[in-house]
């Protein structure tokens, strides 16, 4: 049997107020995903904790956590700050500010200028001071995480970004070698789009076109040699005209015989005189 303990300021956790745990509008979860919010909240009353931190907190899914954030949000608990900028260059979390819900005004709010620390016991209007060294802040994402997740956002875009030129390129020979070659590259988006240019203009030209396309390199050939900063001449080829060609050969000889002829009627007059 286990022993019998004393909670009295033995237990650091969520703190719910009453108001809120005798409030219908939202279910359990969402009272506790509430609690756990404040928990992260600094002296600025805001907080950014990640969605994964407030479902491991109160023992949830992370889908059940987006679903209590934002049943919170439309209850108007709380209020979500999305990043904008250069914090959304820099994958920074939405922000969450505590809204004052009409459900606080019948049991009273916490003094702010009231001194911290003391008895934390329950007292009669529900409200309890929680120690400020309790509190405990979570700071902005460091460089190492935006770092990380920018590398795995790239990667993702890298091999989105090969499929399609891998799609529209006509010779499908040696993928691997064709992959390893833009992987080294690591094209941004700017010379992703550059490639993709330079490889549509080489499909239509006629290098491509001749010969049922024996003259288009290798994929990984095309990248290393940056061919999609080749210059195609995109001069449509001639056409050929072959009855006008005949016709034309046609009066050139009756030309020369006749030419021939007269020729020939000359001599002989000189001749007969």
């Amino acid at each position: 049997m286990n022993e019998v303990i004393n909670p009295y300021k033995r237990f650091q956790g969520v703190f719910i107020p009453n108001a809120i745990m005798e409030c219908r509008e939202i279910t359990q979860s969402e009272k506790l995903v509430w609690g756990r919010l404040a928990q992260f909240s600094g002296k600025d009353g805001e907080c950014h904790p990640s969605m994964e931190q407030i479902a491991d907190g109160v023992g949830i899914s992370e889908r059940q956590a987006k679903r209590a954030i934002k049943a919170l949000a439309e209850n108007g608990f709380i209020m979500i700050v999305k990043p904008s900028g250069k914090e959304r260059l820099m994958h920074w979390r939405n922000r969450y500010l505590f809204l004052d819900h009409p459900c606080f005004s019948g049991s009273g709010s916490v003094d702010q200028n009231a001194p911290s620390g003391g008895d934390t016991s329950v007292p009669s209007d529900g409200v309890v001071s929680v120690p400020s060294k309790e509190v405990t802040p979570v700071s902005p994402p460091r460089k190492r995480i935006i770092k990380e997740n920018h590398i795995k956002r790239e990667r993702k875009k890298e091999g989105t970004n090969f499929a399609l030129f891998w799609q529209l390129y006509p010779k499908k020979k040696s993928k691997g070698n064709a992959r390893k070659a833009f992987e080294k590259l690591g094209p941004s988006q700017h010379l992703f789009e550059k490639i993709m240019d330079g490889l549509n203009a080489a499909v239509k030209s006629k290098d491509w076109e001749q010969d049922g396309g024996k003259w288009i390199p290798y994929p990984a050939t095309w990248l290393n040699a940056e061919g999609w900063e080749d210059e195609h001449d995109d001069t449509p080829p001639e056409v050929i005209d072959y009855k006008r060609r005949a016709k034309l050969r046609a009066a050139d000889r009756e030309r020369r015989r006749l030419l021939k002829e007269k020729n020939k009627a000359r001599l002989e007059a000189n001749r007969s005189c």
